[in-house]
């Protein structure tokens, strides 16, 4: 019987990189950036993938989808081109992560509604990544208790196992969304390791109105389970402190469950205290731009 053999897809180094900026096109760094970026992902993902999800014209359904009304306003554009640049990112610096081809082999397939939840999970692991917090991409394998995104290692050597839930872009805050989304997601990680669900929420839901819902939801789901041992929020927040320039925020809140069966007394808090961030290289830097700036709070 004959074997299945995956296929690693290329790397690209550093070397690799500055070599396709010479072949850019003269233009604003925006359009340097956007070029050098969807060469990226042509070899992470093939032309056929950025064809479908990003090109203007192509068949374009979900979280990448260009608009007319996006190719007549800047600041809709900008906004694109640092999705599109942000994704490139992501897949160029952890492309030496352990099980980094799991990942990438759902990003390929991933279609609609799933490439802004699969998107999500690169930003979790960006976080986990850039604030030097050990992990490893999991391959999901459909089987209840075992269909997660990662496994941190704790000090200690305690392994987590770890999912992110991605509230779309567009759904109203409620405390009854937040506690359906991590509720029903109870199953997807074992019995047998404590767990961390991370919640990335809409930039919509900044608002002071929405913050006490959103814990609400949060601390019912807890109270309701030894298993889950913290629940991690996070968002980001894009700004304009510049025509050119685009800045991102990410704001992470870690609420610990108190009724954690695991190892109590563990603290399960992994960003607080934060001050050495693994150093991160922007394509748009090798475009020649001013790198796209994200800071964490």
């Amino acid at each position: 019987m004959g074997q299945n053999i995956r296929i690693r897809p290329k790397r690209i180094s550093r070397t690799e990189l500055n070599k396709w900026v010479r072949t850019l096109p003269d233009g604003s760094f925006q359009l340097r950036t956007y070029s050098l970026s969807l060469l990226v992902l042509r070899r992470f993902l093939g032309e056929e993938w950025v064809g479908r999800h990003i090109r203007h014209g192509g068949d374009q359904t979900g979280f990448f989808k260009q608009s007319q009304e996006m190719l007549n306003n800047r600041i809709l554009a900008l906004d694109h081109i640092t999705t599109v640049a942000k994704l490139a990112d992501m897949l160029f610096n952890m492309q030496f992560t352990t099980n980094f081809d799991a990942c990438l082999s759902q990003l390929s397939s991933a279609k609609g509604n799933q490439l802004e939840t699969t998107y999500a999970e690169l930003e979790t692991a960006m976080l986990l990544f850039r604030c030097r917090v050990p992990f490893r991409f999991v391959e999901p394998i459909q089987k209840r208790g075992f269909d997660y995104d990662f496994e941190i290692i704790m000090p200690g050597n305690t392994v987590v196992a770890a999912d992110t839930k991605c509230k779309v872009t567009g759904l109203l805050c409620s405390e009854r969304t937040v506690y359906n989304v991590l509720h029903d997601s109870i199953g997807q990680v074992p019995p047998s390791l404590p767990s961390f669900f991370f919640l990335k929420i809409p930039e919509t839901w900044i608002q002071p109105a929405n913050d006490e819902m959103v814990m609400s939801g949060v601390r019912r789901f807890l109270s309701g389970t030894g298993r889950v041992a913290s629940v991690k929020i996070h968002v980001e927040h894009r700004f304009l402190p510049h025509p050119r320039k685009s800045e991102q925020t990410y704001i992470v809140k870690e609420i610990a469950n108190p009724q954690c069966r695991f190892l109590r007394g563990q603290g399960w808090d992994i960003f607080v205290g934060v001050n050495n961030l693994r150093e991160w290289h922007y394509i748009s830097y090798f475009a020649g731009a001013k790198a796209f700036e994200r800071r964490f709070v």
